[in-house]
Parts: structure tokens; sequence; C-alpha cells
């Protein structure tokens, strides 16, 4: 079983990367959207504050910061996917129930602030509607785990590959290709 993690800033081109995956044969598995349906069961809006925080925070402090990681890994294994890529990982304790598998490899996505911030505008999901100021602002906690059990700066530090998407899509494509050549061909 091969598994390949997502992590990285807000709007920097995890979803892409993924359909990409995905596209190579790849089962797609998100935090993302666990932390969705878990909005959708409690009747709470779908906002960055509410998903990330309130939502993410609550079900960390009841079931253990890689709660996420170990429903998605539990999950992998009981759909017997050969081939999986899990979006949005956001802990390291979230990338450390996937590293359970021995071949795990974690991607760290960024791309300009600016850049981010435009295409969270432009993708229009109920989580982006925020000035420039709240964007970083929310990033900042995100990141650095300022009021929020969220610390994605730890699984920058331990990302098997940092990919920088400053360019086409097409040429992020290029740098997952390379990232396949490397380990599976």
């Amino acid at each position: 079983m091969l598994i390949f993690g997502l992590t990285g800033t807000h709007s920097s081109g995890k979803g892409e990367v993924g359909k990409y995956f995905v596209s190579k044969g790849f089962r797609y598995y998100s935090c993302s959207d666990e932390l969705r349906k878990e909005a959708k069961r409690l009747g709470l809006e779908e906002t960055r504050e509410n998903l990330g925080i309130v939502i993410g925070d609550r079900l960390r402090i009841e079931f253990g910061k890689g709660v996420l990681g170990k429903r998605i890994y539990d999950q992998i294994l009981k759909d017997k996917i050969e081939l999986a890529v899990v979006d949005s990982l956001r802990l390291i304790e979230e990338v450390n129930e996937l590293r359970k598998n021995k071949n795990f490899y974690l991607i760290f996505v960024d791309a300009p602030i600016e850049e981010r911030y435009k295409r969270s505008l432009e993708r229009k999901r109920a989580t982006d509607n925020l000035s420039f100021e709240e964007f970083k602002k929310i990033e900042n906690k995100e990141r650095y785990g300022e009021n929020t059990l969220m610390k994605m700066e730890d699984c920058y530090q331990n990302a098997d590959f940092k990919l920088f998407n400053d360019n086409e899509i097409k040429e992020l494509h290029k740098k997952v290709d390379v990232i396949l050549r490397r380990i599976v061909f």
C-alpha cells in the first residue's frame, strides 16, 4: 500500500495535487471532508473557524490529536486501497497515524500568500470569505498553533517533499511526477 499525505498552506494547491494523484489511479481522502461531515452533523456553518478550530479542536480534545488521520487510515484499510492520497493534514499526530504504513510520504504544498488569497476568493467556498488581514491571522493560528491545537509548522518540518506552487498547473503536475518517479518507478 502506498499513501501520500498532503499538507500545506491554505489555497496553495493541495486540492489540485490531490486531483492529479487521482488521475494517476489514487483514491482520494480528505481531513477537511471529515470536518465538513461533522459540521453538518452538528448543524454548524462551514466557516474556516468552525471547521479548523471549533470542530477540529473538539474532536482532537475528545479523541486525540491524530483522530482525523486515524479515521482515514482505518478507512483506507477497510477499503483495501493500494494507492491513496490524503488531503488537508494539519497536525503531525495525524501524519503519524498514516506513517504506520511504511510506504507513506508527506508532501507540503505552498504558494505566495497573495496568490493564495486571490485563489481563496475565486473558489468562493463559505470558508474563504475573509479580508486579507483575516486570512493572514487565521493562517498564523493554523501554522504556529496560536490559540488552537492545529500546528502545521510541524508538518512542514517533517515533510518528505516540499512543492512550491508559483507557476501554472502543468508545472505543478510536473513536480508531482518527479516525486512519483522517485518513489514508484
